[in-house]
């Protein structure tokens, strides 16, 4: 049976983000780097932590959020892993992208809201999203996320009423929350929309441009 080594486990979680348990709870730390008294990780809680090789190896617990789109300080962000980064086991900056759906429409924002860093994981891997589109609104600055496949955000059109809907990373129509309706531009997506605001406890219109 294969032992990992301890260079293994070095190569492949060092510079990451994994979970350590701490009062019987699982709290992410960012595995900073081995030295002379064993393996240090770096928590924003409970600062340094220093654990010897056996028990890093035991201990330490890593996985990926799901990719998709989630709710990040108001705002609508993307997580996905860059896939020919796989050599890492857990989310870094080499294998993961975050970043502010509407950058994809070149709205422009700093870096800091979206750096990938252990406060902002944390709401990655416990996500909220708003219970209706309308608390989706109610709630965001310029965009949201309604669930890790569809998201919403403000249009540059002139439309008070007016919001962008979009599926995953693509625009793909408009929701007009006066009048209820919902316009679709992609034909194989009209019926996971529709499902997918049945949820909603408002009667929506949808329709296919």
């Amino acid at each position: 049976m294969y032992e990992e080594s301890s260079e293994d486990f070095k190569r492949r979680l060092q510079g990451t983000f994994v979970f350590l348990t701490f009062d019987s709870k699982p709290h992410l730390v960012y595995f900073k780097n081995y030295s002379e008294v064993g393996v240090v990780f770096n928590s924003s809680k409970y600062g340094e932590v220093v654990l010897n090789y056996d028990k890093a190896r035991k201990d330490v617990k890593y996985s990926f959020p799901k990719t998709g789109l989630y709710n990040l300080k108001g705002e609508c962000v993307v997580f996905q892993r860059r896939a020919e980064r796989q050599w890492k086991r857990a989310p870094c900056e080499a294998n993961t992208q975050l970043y502010p759906l509407l950058r994809i429409v070149g709205a422009r924002y700093r870096n800091d809201d979206v750096k990938l860093n252990e406060e902002n994981l944390e709401q990655i891997y416990e996500p909220t999203y708003p219970a209706s589109v309308l608390a989706g609104i109610e709630t965001m600055k310029t965009s949201a996320a309604l669930s890790r496949d569809f998201g919403i955000s403000l249009t540059n059109r002139d439309a008070t009423n007016e919001y962008l809907l979009w599926y995953r990373t693509k625009p793909i129509g408009y929701v007009d929350i006066k009048n209820k309706n919902v316009v679709v531009h992609y034909k194989p997506l009209l019926q996971e929309v529709t499902d997918f605001l049945t949820k909603d406890f408002h009667t929506w219109n949808v329709r296919l441009s």
